[in-house]
This record gives C-alpha cells, structure tokens and sequence, in this order.
C-alpha cells in the first residue's frame, strides 16, 4: 500500500469533506502532480442478469454539493460525526450537578469535598437511508445534444433532482418525523408522523422526548384573537424561549428554525425596526439569512419551505412551531461519508439504455442536550 509522508496542504478542507480516496480529490490530485490517478471501482453483481458489473462510487462534486447545501442549510448547521454502529449510540446530558441551584458545594478547611456529578440518560437514533435512482435514456439524451440543447445532460438534471429530493426529506426528517410511536399516522400529530425506516426529529423532543415543558412558550395568533404584529408578542416569546436556554446552560441560542410562514410573522413584526437594524447575516458566501436580535446578538433563521415543519393539531386547533437551540448540541451522526453518496452506474448493466445514478446519504439525528432546545408554539386556526 503507497503510504503519502505528506499531503499537499490545500487538498486537506477538500479531502476532510469527500475523503482522501474519493474520485474528487484524485482528479484534484491528479491535475496538481501532473499524473492521472484512476478512480477506484467495485464489481457488483447485477441482480437481474446474474452477470457482473461495475459500479463506480463518487462523492458528490462540489458545485453539487454547494447546490445541496444552498437548498439545505441546515445540514450545514450542525456538526456530523461518525456513527459507530447501524444505530448510533449517545449520551444526553441532563443536569450538571446533583446539588440543587441553592445548595453551594461550599466546604470548611479540612473537611473532604462533597461528591458531586453529571446525570446523563443513554440515548439512541436509527441511521436512515435516503436514496433514490435517476437517471434518463439515451434516446431522451441523444435527442436533447442532437435539438436544440438547451437543457443540457437530461441525466445531470435527473441527479440535481434527486440531490433536491434527498435535501427535502432529511429536512423533513430532521423537523416532522419519528419512529417511536406508531400510532402517530397524521403529519399533524404532536409526537410528529410515524417513520419506522426514520430518526425523532425536533417535534417528537417536544412531544415525546425529554425538552422541559417550561421551554415551550405559546402564542395565540389565530383569527379573532386580536394578534397585532405591532406588539411584536412573537418576537418577546422568541426571548423568553431563549431565556429558557440560557438559565439552564448559560449559552444563548445560535439558530432559529421555522417554517416560511413563521419566518413571515417574525419578520412582519420587525418591519417598523428593519431601517435601525442588520437584517441578514451570510452563513456561507454568497447566502445570506435573515436575521432575528433576541438580546443576545443577531440570531440567523433557517426557514425551511414547502411542508417540512408543517403544523400540529391538538384539541381541535392548528399550531406552528418555531424552533431556536444551541447548534453545537445537535449532530448528524453518518454511515459511508458526511456528504451524499452518488453512485454511477454503467450504461446497460440493467439490461435498458439508460444512464443511471442512486444519489444515497446515511444519517441519523443525536439531540445532546434536551435543555439546548426550546420552541414559540404559535396557534394559527
């Protein structure tokens, strides 16, 4: 095995993301040292025809990879760490001490110290596959090169639209979904819809999970109550709920998470304000957030559209979520790499002339700490 004494250091931030043996950082390789360096391949069995194949497994480029983030900024919130088993196992860390908040562990001169320690509660989150296979024929491809061309490789667009799939349903995953209570059969319920193949997302903590109750804090906006955005109640519930945070850690939230319709209330209240403060923040270059000031600094939101956070319905009536935690609590722990997985495989090795891609990611959702997340639990209807 050829053993590298050292590595040039501007591969390193590439190579941290898609892997020292990813076909990315061959080619990179490769051009800098002047050499071709052959992507690595696998010989697969094709199911169909009994007969072999190769299957060619690629990180992701990363102007797709930019592309996925763009569409999933949340993704690139949180840490990702690697699963250590088809389950990730964890640790919550619950209290910090075992002596109530008035019983100082103060101490005579020569008396032994008082023992004292953590309170942890041993935690678990499935790993879920996300994948899906695209691709197009070679007739659709042939025709688009051969016309007028200006869609491009039909089959690149198909990947695009399985990365921007894949994006939406680790979001939805992440915010909606659980795989503890099967009887929650309705994306309305307050534990969140049932997904035996998913992980617990943000509502089943509140539902399910072990978030104080004092972290939620409800507000009533529905029709007839008499909400008015001049008040800015959303915006005071927002610094309550990260009151809550911070009388518990003593760190304040980093990150709001809500649905487009929450990032809408938010903002309408800021509106007599937005010509006296920062409204946006760039979390990456060239993507810029809006931006909430809860006391504590500005605080970017992370709406998320279409149905991803959606609304719970309880005693008849519709609430919506909004979320805000410590970002460096939560984590994406993964199986086969951090990023999505795309594999190639060779035209003709199913049988059909199609050129085909399974576009994969593997990942899990580990809440460290329950007391690092809290919610503005905003009635609607």
């Amino acid at each position: 095995m050829l053993r590298v004494a050292s590595r040039p250091p501007d591969f390193e931030q590439k190579a941290e993301v898609f892997g020292w043996d990813s076909p990315v950082v061959a080619r990179a390789l490769g051009k800098h040292l002047g050499v071709q360096i052959v992507d690595t391949v696998r010989t697969v069995g094709d199911s169909s025809s009994g007969s072999g194949g190769t299957l060619t497994q690629q990180g992701v480029e990363p102007v797709l990879y930019e592309e996925f983030i763009r569409k999933f900024p949340v993704y690139d919130l949180f840490e990702k760490e690697e699963s250590n088993g088809l389950v990730h196992a964890f640790d919550q860390w619950t209290e910090y001490s075992g002596n109530t908040a008035d019983q100082p562990v103060t101490m005579t001169e020569n008396v032994a110290a008082t023992d004292d320690k953590n309170t942890y509660a041993q935690a678990t989150t499935n790993i879920a596959i996300f994948g899906t296979r695209r691709g197009a024929s070679l007739k659709s491809m042939f025709g688009v090169r051969q016309g007028t061309g200006r869609f491009g490789d039909l089959s690149q667009r198909e990947l695009d639209g399985g990365l921007t799939k894949i994006a939406h349903d680790v979001q939805s995953e992440g915010v909606r979904f659980q795989n503890q209570q099967s009887g929650a059969t309705l994306n309305t319920s307050p534990y969140g819809l049932y997904d035996a193949n998913g992980f617990n997302g943000f509502r089943y903590q509140f539902g399910g999970g072990s978030v104080p109750g004092g972290n939620t804090v409800s507000i009533d906006a529905s029709p007839g109550s008499g909400y008015d955005p001049s008040k800015q109640e959303i915006l005071q519930a927002l610094g309550e709920a990260g009151d809550a945070i911070m009388n518990a850690l003593g760190l304040p939230p980093d990150f709001i998470i809500c649905s487009v319709g929450g990032k809408r209330f938010i903002i309408n209240e800021q509106l007599p304000l937005r010509r006296h403060i920062e409204a946006t923040t760039e979390i990456r270059p060239g993507l810029r957030l809006a931006t909430v000031e809860l006391g504590w600094g500005e605080v970017p939101i992370y709406d998320i559209p279409g149905d991803a956070v959606g609304t719970i319905l309880s005693g008849g009536e519709t609430f919506m979520d909004i979320y805000l935690g410590i970002s460096s609590t939560i984590s994406f722990p993964w199986l086969g790499g951090p990023t999505p997985v795309v594999l190639e495989i060779p035209i003709g090795a199913d049988g059909t002339l199609r050129k085909l891609y399974i576009p994969f990611l593997m990942v899990g959702m580990a809440f460290h700490n329950p007391y690092a997340l809290a919610r503005v639990q905003v009635r609607i209807a």
